[in-house]
């Protein structure tokens, strides 16, 4: 008896269409009702997640998608640098952007969509490899299981990755069924699409290539199918690899993220499940962190593509100089990768399930799923080619993601794999009674299965969960209303009052309260249990320059800077402690500003308040060289840009064309004091272009104007400011005084 057989043609012949045979009794009407059930599921669940404030409060990887095909979306297509991540998926939501808009509904929708044509996926596998009931029994699991509705319904990749994997996966089995090199070469092009969504999928090609040059069969054929695969994949990649080298001219295959994402699951930090760096960084690591030091190690400025290679030798050398540690560490991320609590990688899924009733209180998780895939894999072993590969899907994506970390995402792609089995063993069972024996071990070793996966690997939270009480506490500060920011930091730290960062979040609420003591106390507290971040010594140094404390300041500030010398912030800060203090020579204000300036290469607002800091102590001459070249800076490459992974984008088109704007503003202020009119004018001129609500762009462009003898045009641009700044009492005194 073979076992989890395929049923034949027979039964699933349909004859051809007459004139009294209705086109709609072709449909299979079950998986018709079930996809609308499944629509009408992920509908409610959408409106549900839209009363809840997670709705707004992205992560830092939704942040990332959203902005990057915002700016897909507003005609920046080919990009600025390396990939750091894979793009398809990016590119499919700045195209879906470009059509409908940037609203968060059109993503989550588009999330639906891939849902539902996932679960129909599942059930042409299941039908095509177990037969039509297994198939309708696996794509209902697929349809109702909510991890699969959780990650639909956010702005990640995966469901794009899993559907690829799937369809690439049905085109295989066609393809082993009928052996022609049309389906073999859709198979690679598809597991291409899937490799430009997330590259760890290319393992698969490999192992592709290798079993059809060593399957059974002339060698012709052998070498024809392999170069089918070959060239299925290059046309997909290929675009990709040349795309870096032009734009960047870095030769990388895909994307430069897999160097620093294999070092931070193999490390002394590493705990597999968490995307943690060593102190100081932890989980709050930038892109600018591991850059700053790998180019430190290397000594020289490094493309993306090679510092994914120092970060990746790096955790080779852990790895060869730790292997009894570097083992247990793989086997507990093993463990972690069948293990039935969800494991959070962005948004706590914890804490969010609790507060979903249908997630909540759903009957059963990924223990029961793997335990009666790992029966159907016993049973049907060496009697179906498709339980077989399948097997071999799932184990591969279980070895090679634990060769980084592992969390709920990266295991995704199993969960339609393990479903199609569960669906098949629910339905052989009664046909395989007969072979009590064989059945009853495999059961016994699912059981063992199914108790595996529930041994706790990773501690189960209590309470609320500290992580979504900071996220919260963040966004009501960044929405103004701190009193609310408070509370929630105030249960963080109830909760942890140790956990990096809640005594900083604390200090930062009391700050902008103006409770300067209460705030001083949490900052020093912070610097007690993390003395080697540099946030808090930064807001220290922020609250004394307030005071007028200017020499503490700066101490405070040096050592921010001394352990984030690229930090944007502390680099303004220092400008500013140093300019506003008298006791500081000009030379010393004009090599402080040189120094970030060096540090800080990217940033308009740094070049603004360095400008500004010299103009201050009268040193307009370097301050317009300053403002010059800073009005001619580029957008940072969003594919690295670390603001890119928060809320507020200040490297946006929009937003980092208005900071150009004040360059703009400030170049034309320091050219009138210059007496350079015609400068002033064509600065300011630009800066309105730019953003037409700077205020004092218009008055300098007027007095420009006025000082070199244009007193129409000066009254016709007060004329405006006028209009636009009604209440502005520097715009009405220079009207005055020009109309006099």
């Amino acid at each position: 008896m073979q076992l989890f057989q395929r049923r034949s043609m027979a039964a699933d012949y349909i004859p051809p269409m007459t004139p009294t045979r209705a086109w709609y009794r072709k449909l299979d009407w079950w998986i018709i009702f079930l996809l609308i059930a499944a629509l009408a599921i992920r509908i409610i669940y959408l409106i549900h997640y839209r009363t809840l404030p997670e709705w707004s409060q992205l992560k830092m990887d939704h942040w990332y998608h959203h902005h990057w095909a915002q700016s897909i979306a507003g005609g920046n297509i080919v990009g600025d640098t390396t990939y750091f991540r894979a793009p398809l998926y990016v590119y499919c939501l700045g195209a879906l952007y470009a059509l409908f808009g940037d609203s968060l509904w059109v993503g989550r929708m588009f999330g639906l969509a891939i849902g539902l044509v996932t679960i129909l996926l599942v059930y042409l596998i299941g039908k095509r490899s177990f037969g039509r009931t297994a198939g309708i029994i696996a794509a209902s699991l697929e349809a109702v299981y909510p991890i699969n509705i959780y990650f639909e319904g956010e702005l990640l990749l995966d469901p794009l990755f899993t559907l690829l994997v799937l369809a690439a996966l049905y085109r295989f089995l066609i393809w082993h069924e009928k052996s022609t090199a049309r389906n073999l070469l859709v198979t690679a092009v598809l597991l291409g699409l899937a490799a430009i969504t997330r590259p760890t999928v290319l393992i698969f090609g490999g192992v592709l290539i290798v079993w059809l040059l060593i399957r059974r069969s002339d060698l012709r054929t052998r070498i024809v199918n392999a170069l089918v695969v070959v060239g299925g994949l290059a046309v997909i990649i290929l675009p990709i690899f040349i795309r870096n080298v032009a734009v960047a001219g870095d030769p990388v295959l895909i994307a430069s993220q897999g160097g620093i994402n294999l070092y931070i699951g193999n490390n002394d930090a590493a705990d597999g499940a968490s995307s943690i760096m060593p102190e100081p960084y932890g989980t709050i690591w930038r892109i600018r962190d591991i850059t700053h030091i790998a180019e430190n190690a290397e000594g020289r400025t490094l493309k993306p593509g090679e510092i994914s290679d120092y970060w990746e030798r790096q955790a080779s050398d852990w790895i060869l100089s730790q292997p009894l540690e570097a083992a247990g560490l793989y086997v507990r991320k093993l463990g972690l990768s069948i293990g039935n609590r969800e494991i959070s990688n962005n948004r706590n899924i914890d804490a969010f399930f609790a507060g979903t009733a249908y997630f909540k209180y759903f009957p059963f998780g990924f223990a029961l799923i793997f335990g009666l895939a790992v029966v159907g894999v016993i049973i049907a072993w060496g009697s179906s080619f498709e339980v077989r590969v399948m097997a071999i899907v799932i184990a591969g994506f279980l070895l090679v993601n634990s060769a980084f970390f592992v969390n709920s995402r990266f295991r995704q792609p199993t969960i339609p794999l393990l479903i199609l089995l569960t669906g098949a063993v629910i339905v052989y069972v009664p046909e395989l009674w007969r072979k009590r024996r064989q059945l009853l071990l495999a059961f016994g070793i699912g059981i063992l299965a199914y108790a595996l996966s529930w041994i706790p690997r990773v501690p189960a939270s209590s309470g609320i969960n500290i992580q979504p009480l900071l996220s919260r506490a963040l966004a009501a500060y960044s929405d103004g209303d701190t009193r609310t920011s408070l509370a929630y930091a105030r249960q963080a730290m109830q909760l942890n009052n140790t956990y990096p960062e809640v005594n900083l979040t604390m200090g930062v609420d009391y700050f902008r309260l103006q409770m300067t003591d209460s705030a001083r106390y949490y900052f020093d507290r912070e610097i007690a249990l993390h003395p080697d971040r540099p946030k808090a010594y930064t807001n220290l140094g922020s609250l004394y320059l307030v005071n007028g404390q200017f020499a503490e300041a700066r101490q405070f500030l040096e050592k921010a800077r001394s352990l984030q010398p690229y930090d944007e912030t502390a680099g303004m800060l220092w400008i500013r402690a140093l300019a506003r203090d008298s006791s500081v020579a000009d030379t010393a204000v004009l090599a402080g500003v040189r120094a970030v300036l060096l540090a800080v290469t990217d940033d308009p607002s740094v070049v603004h308040e360095a400008a500004a800091a010299l103009a201050q102590r009268g040193r307009l001459n370097e301050a317009a060289d300053i403002l010059s070249r800073g009005v001619t800076m580029k957008r940072p490459a969003i594919e690295m840009d670390d603001y890119a992974f928060e809320r507020d984008f200040p490297d946006s088109p929009e937003r980092f064309t208005r900071r150009i704007a004040r360059l703009y503003a400030l170049l034309g202020y320091v050219y009138g004091m210059q007496k350079n009119y015609d400068g002033a004018v064509r600065a300011c001129r630009a800066a309105i272009e730019r953003d037409s609500t700077i205020v004092d762009a218009y008055v300098n462009l007027a007095s420009g104007l006025w000082s070199r003898g244009d007193v129409a045009q000066a009254d016709s641009i007060l004329t405006v400011a006028t209009t636009r700044f009604p209440d502005n009492p520097q715009v009405r005194e220079l009207r005055s005084r020009l109309r006099k």
